[in-house]
């Protein structure tokens, strides 16, 4: 499970994964398609001419051997709450009351 930060200029959007290579290869596959490049993330990269994000990533967090993708979303919302990314768009978990 992985935890990563794109950061651009002081502009950051915060992701999690199980695996960080496929989803940053769909992140700059989605920029191209029109109905993904409405999110903030792709406009802010369509505008700046970021065509490869790898570059502007880092991994913040990662934890191996297992996959549970409801402690991956607390996680991500846990560095969401944090960092206070201006690039996200939505809550990684919904309500903070189904917090774990």
């Amino acid at each position: 499970m992985i935890i990563y930060k794109f950061e651009h200029e002081g502009n950051i959007y915060i992701g999690s994964t199980k695996n960080y290579k496929v989803r940053c290869f769909a992140h700059n596959q989605h920029k191209k398609q029109s109905r993904h490049n409405k999110t903030k993330l792709y406009k802010y990269c369509i505008e700046h001419e970021i065509f490869d994000i790898r570059p502007y990533c880092t991994i913040i967090e990662e934890i191996d051997g297992i996959y549970d993708k409801i402690l991956l979303r607390n996680l991500e919302q846990d560095y969401l709450d944090r960092i206070k990314p201006n690039l996200n768009m939505v809550r990684a978990i919904g309500r903070k009351k189904n917090k774990i």
